[in-house]
């Protein structure tokens, strides 16, 4: 380096410095030199990422949405650097909330699946299209070795959230070697000058429509997994409040609007997984607390909406018992005329209007002595449809989603897909 350029760098960083002190835009990071570098790269390329909680927080109103959107991918766009630091690669937004692998990043991973990550049944990097940008905090990478994770911001302002009390709760030694435990394993925690990350695997949803359920066994497997979560998080004196089919995952990675019933056993009890995301909302208590005491004000998102409960002051953890039953009710009460006992076990738990089921753990016993009494023949039987609602089965209601898939994919200019209807 010529004595020139080195004059010229000794006045750029004079520069710098001088700002940073004046401003107070250093970037503050565990390590001195990170920090350094940081906030270099920081005044260097002229961006500042901001570090308070309501930046990042999405106004949930369709006006503006699309500013917000392009305020959003710029924040994640301008960290990303910093994670691929970590090693890990954000995707890139192409249009709208459209996200897909960075086609700079790693090749995504071809060798077999080991367990946290998901089992890929996807085609090309297109069938990982990931859409759940518009809640600001959330956005999809892919690690060094090719493999789909999530990032997603959980604290600010160097405050630790309940969000992070949680995760750090679920993640110990202990608690992950509970085979109870239905939640995705924390992969690395980032630290951004106050702002903390989690990195998790990335799994795939079970939302529009039912998974393909080929027996009855697999029916009861899903059930008895997601109690097994509940069970391990009330114990943990942890209650979800949000608890939908949207923050419910399996250990599978597909396109979303493709036929499933192109898959490989997705949903075979001996290697699927089940497990409940997004702790935002959830509440976080001292492990001596006794659950059946314990009263909140009902937030009133999808999961309590759908079960037609009312606002007002309610049992966090009994409204999760209720809920889930909702939930899982319409893909499972399917298996009916070959286990009618499946029946009572939900109607015991939306009881009462949904507002008196029993406790997580007596649920999931009584889920077991069921399954406990069923022969080889009647786990494997096929189920009788793929939906449940309002005392009748019906197989898959393609037209349903028709309308939904349409908005979904084709109604953006731009979009990479054509709209499409799933086949039977």
């Amino acid at each position: 380096m010529s004595l020139r350029n080195v004059f010229l760098l000794m006045i750029a960083m004079h520069s710098w410095a001088i700002r940073c002190l004046t401003s107070s835009r250093l970037v503050l990071l565990p390590s001195i030199w990170r920090t350094i570098y940081w906030s270099f790269h920081s005044w260097w390329h002229r961006y500042w990422v901001p570090t308070d909680w309501k930046s990042w927080t999405s106004k949930g109103q369709l006006k503006g949405l699309q500013e917000e959107l392009a305020a959003t991918a710029k924040r994640w766009s301008d960290l990303a650097p910093f994670f691929a630091s970590h090693n890990y690669y954000l995707y890139e937004r192409t249009i709208g909330h459209r996200t897909y692998p960075s086609s700079t990043g790693p090749t995504r991973f071809q060798g077999v699946a080991e367990p946290p990550f998901a089992r890929p049944k996807f085609k090309n990097d297109e069938d990982l299209e990931f859409t759940d940008i518009q809640g600001c905090r959330v956005w999809a990478a892919r690690d060094g070795a090719g493999r789909e994770v999530v990032i997603k911001l959980v604290a600010a302002q160097w405050e630790e959230s309940d969000e992070l009390k949680i995760y750090r709760r679920i993640n110990t030694a202990e608690a992950r070697a509970d085979p109870r435990n239905r939640t995705l394993p924390v992969l690395d925690y980032i630290h951004y000058n106050g702002l903390v990350f989690v990195v998790t695997p990335r799994w795939g949803p079970i939302m529009v429509g039912a998974p393909p359920f080929t027996k009855v066994e697999q029916v009861l497997s899903m059930v008895e997994q997601y109690f097994e979560g509940l069970a391990f998080l009330h114990e943990h004196r942890i209650a979800h409040r949000d608890i939908t089919s949207g923050n419910m995952v399996m250990n599978v990675l597909y396109y979303l609007y493709r036929n499933r019933d192109t898959f490989e056993d997705p949903t075979e009890s001996s290697t699927v997984r089940y497990a409940f995301i997004d702790f935002e909302a959830s509440a976080i208590l001292p492990l001596e607390t006794d659950i059946e005491k314990v009263e909140m004000t009902r937030d009133m998102r999808t999961g309590a909406r759908n079960a037609r409960l009312k606002r007002g002051e309610s049992n966090p953890f009994k409204d999760d018992v209720a809920i889930l039953g909702n939930i899982l009710q319409r893909w499972n009460r399917v298996i009916e005329d070959v286990v009618p006992e499946i029946g009572p076990f939900f109607d015991n738990l939306v009881k009462d209007g949904c507002t008196n089921p029993p406790t997580a753990a007596v649920a999931l016993k009584n889920l077991q002595d069921i399954k406990s009494r069923l022969n080889h023949d009647q786990l494997n039987k096929p189920p009788s449809g793929r939906i449940w609602d309002k005392g009748k089965v019906e197989p898959y209601p393609y037209e349903r989603y028709q309308v939904y898939e349409m908005l979904w994919l084709g109604g953006h200019t731009g979009s990479k897909r054509k709209p499409v209807l799933i086949q039977p």
